[in-house]
């Protein structure tokens, strides 16, 4: 059999070999069920990276049941008719696609619905949310056609993989067979860690160390708002905060804002970290804010809740599935005002409370028990297609 996987995101090419930014196991999960003498073909865009040190913070991926096949940039309009050639000739070729949301998997699935190919849906996102909210306006354009083909994508699907228990599901429901499950790989869960932060917050004095995990160039995920979070509560009389931003992308537009705010003192743009790294942090803050604008299920907000670290976040996509709702805010016009109230009602209290939930929550995203299941629904979907063929 030969099996497709497509979608928009990037991988890392050094030296000619293959990088993934999360893990070098991510697309083997699409092996299940496959024989010895069958194949994945995975179509994406590709990223070559020169400095070593990025390509450090990267997994490599050599299964050599996996095959790489490059896309043109989706992020170009004059890409498009290209795109459409490459997809249409692969998905032709096809036993069976699994498809990404994007552009390329939106075309994807109107040729496997031509030629009559079985495919799944990999629904890791809320399409319109994240176009929507977009700063670029051209990309705002393709909020609605794209989310109404991903709708119907996932609608006509033989099988839809969900990240999310319920919300991505209601936003884009599927006539198939489905599944919930998060795409999590890696979860560190270790009882001390509630120890460790009682512990840590108990030595808690006046300074509060809050951060937020994410590409600092990207405006969806939020960081403007925290910074000017702070700057409302300086000019209210609190400035006991530090805010730490952790992500690649070039910081200046928001260090810019720091300073014209007058909170440049208080907040700390610390780069990229490999993931250990970031695990290694997230004990080290107090709270972990998390201002994005849309998301599916953040794997980061997982992470942070396996340290216990208490957290606020923006209640979009998956993330009330995480967090609960008294430690949530929207973006409403009134999202300052929420964020800082939320912030000033962290007492040790409440930040014990929120620790202790949050550590035990974490458990019921065990990687192990989600790729079980993760696993024997795409095995099953392989067979069933085997048996039809």
């Amino acid at each position: 059999m030969k099996i497709l996987y497509i979608q928009d995101q990037e991988i890392g090419i050094y030296k000619g070999a293959h990088y993934h930014s999360k893990s070098e196991h991510f697309f083997e999960r699409y092996l299940a069920g496959l024989g010895e003498n069958d194949s994945l073909v995975v179509y994406c865009g590709f990223v070559n990276i020169k400095d070593e040190n990025v390509v450090n913070r990267y997994q490599r991926i050599d299964h050599p049941q996996i095959q790489f096949k490059q896309l043109p940039e989706f992020r170009k309009l004059s890409n498009l008719p290209a795109i459409y050639k490459i997809v249409r000739k692969a998905v032709k070729e096809a036993d069976f696609c699994y498809l990404r949301s994007g552009i390329a998997s939106a075309i994807a699935s109107l040729y496997c619905k031509k030629y009559n190919i079985p495919y799944m849906a990999i629904m890791n996102e809320d399409v319109f949310k994240n176009l929507w909210m977009h700063p670029n306006k051209v990309f705002k354009l393709f909020a609605y056609p794209l989310s109404w083909f991903t709708h119907r994508m996932v609608k006509d699907a033989s099988y839809a993989c969900y990240v999310t228990k319920d919300y991505l599901q209601k936003q884009y429901p599927c006539n198939g067979e489905t599944c919930g499950c998060s795409d999590i790989e890696f979860l560190e869960i270790d009882n001390r860690a509630v120890e460790d932060r009682i512990k840590k917050i108990d030595e808690l004095e006046d300074k509060i160390v809050i951060g937020t995990v994410g590409s600092v160039s990207a405006k969806l995920k939020g960081q403007d708002t925290v910074i000017k979070t702070l700057s409302y509560l300086r000019n209210m009389g609190v400035s006991n905060y530090k805010y730490q931003l952790v992500g690649s992308g070039s910081p200046l537009p928001l260090q810019k804002l720091a300073k014209e705010l007058g909170v440049d003192d208080i907040v700390e743009f610390l780069g990229p970290f490999s993931h250990e790294d970031v695990l290694k942090w997230f004990k080290n803050i107090d709270i972990y804010v998390h201002p994005s604008h849309s998301e599916g299920l953040p794997r980061t907000i997982l992470e942070a809740m396996t340290k216990a670290t208490p957290c606020i976040c923006t209640s979009v996509g998956g993330v009330p599935e995480l967090i609960e709702d008294k430690f949530l805010f929207s973006y409403n016009g009134n999202e300052l005002a929420e964020l800082s109230s939320l912030l000033h009602k962290m007492n040790k209290e409440t930040m014990k409370r929120a620790a202790v939930n949050n550590f035990e929550h974490s458990k019921a995203y065990d990687p192990y028990v989600l790729e079980n299941r993760r696993r024997d629904f795409f095995t099953k979907a392989i067979l069933e297609i085997k048996k039809n063929k």
